[in-house]
């Protein structure tokens, strides 16, 4: 069997298994979307899907930082094994990962989460299960894609905006910056060093961009230290531009968040799209962070906390 997925390690962690899969070419277990990461226990499964990069080994310590008998499944595209994947539309991708979902489990309520790129595909999904009569009971976003362009994020009116907020990175999190004419002082010296150091930043990713550009257009194998940046940039990178949300998610959207620049929208514009509103947890850490030790325990307790509550609305 040609390229079997990685993610196999998951359900045959033994060589012995993973033989036998092999030589019994099992397509059905090969290519499935929905990845077991934590099985067992009573709970209603928490589906997570997957970030830009396009697959779910990230996740495996946020499953295990929830509850024991808390089932966690990953959902990833399983034929993107090739050198090359075409970028898909969030809907497309939104539409084959409910129809999987729904073979497992026919019925809800589900229970969905997504991180990064991932955020807007299981929107799609909530919205399609809605669609379709289902009840989404939970709807988690950890750290998903920005809608809208940079520039539609910042927030108006603000007093004391000046040109520099345009440079303030959507990562990462304000320092408390006193107001007396020293602290104003301070801060415009470092306003200064950090706008040299993003453009500085700016400049060496895109010049990284265009050499990795020139290398995909010359039809060369994607070599796999390289593939996560190809599939982030060059894959879900271009379906995420394109994505716009056609109509409202009907509930809450909870948002598992970094702290920003206070002139930002700290939904990423994700509160234009759900009906029932947003309800933030913030953490003090970077987009990959949320995931990582030591603050990925902080989310899965917010998260289990979440689960917890919609999951003893519906016994």
């Amino acid at each position: 069997m040609k390229g079997l997925p990685i993610t196999l390690l998951f359900q045959y962690p033994t060589v012995a298994q993973l033989s036998e899969v092999i030589e019994q070419q099992r397509p059905s277990d090969a290519w499935s979307a929905l990845v077991p990461i934590k099985e067992g226990g009573k709970r209603p499964p928490f589906y997570m899907v997957h970030g830009g990069a396009g697959h779910v080994f990230n996740y495996q310590k946020l499953a295990d930082s929830l509850a024991k008998d808390q089932p966690f499944y990953g959902v990833q595209p399983p034929d993107w094994t090739g050198y090359r994947v075409e970028p898909p539309q969030v809907e497309a991708l939104a539409q084959r990962y409910v129809q999987e979902i729904r073979q497992f489990q026919p019925e809800g309520p589900y229970y969905l989460g997504g991180f990064c790129f991932g955020g807007m595909v299981v929107y799609e999904m909530a919205r399609l299960l809605q669609k379709a009569g289902q009840e989404v009971a939970l709807l988690a976003l950890i750290e998903p894609s920005a809608l809208g362009d940079r520039k539609s994020l910042f927030l108006q009116k603000q007093e004391g905006v000046g040109p520099q907020v345009g440079e303030l990175p959507l990562f990462g999190f304000d320092k408390d910056v006193p107001q007396s004419f020293m602290g104003k002082v301070r801060r415009a010296g470092y306003g200064i060093m950090m706008r040299s150091r993003r453009r500085l930043m700016r400049t060496f990713l895109q010049v990284k961009r265009l050499i990795f550009a020139l290398y995909v257009a010359s039809g060369a194998p994607i070599m796999r230290q390289h593939r996560d940046y190809y599939l982030m940039e060059f894959v879900t990178g271009k379906s995420r531009k394109l994505y716009r949300p056609d109509g409202s998610f009907d509930g809450q959207i909870d948002m598992f968040m970094v702290q920003r620049n206070r002139f930002l929208n700290q939904t990423l514009g994700w509160d234009k799209v759900a009906s029932g509103g947003v309800q933030m947890y913030q953490f003090a850490t970077d987009h990959i962070g949320v995931i990582q030790e030591p603050y990925v325990k902080e989310v899965a307790a917010a998260l289990q906390a979440r689960l917890d509550e919609t999951q003893q609305a519906h016994e």
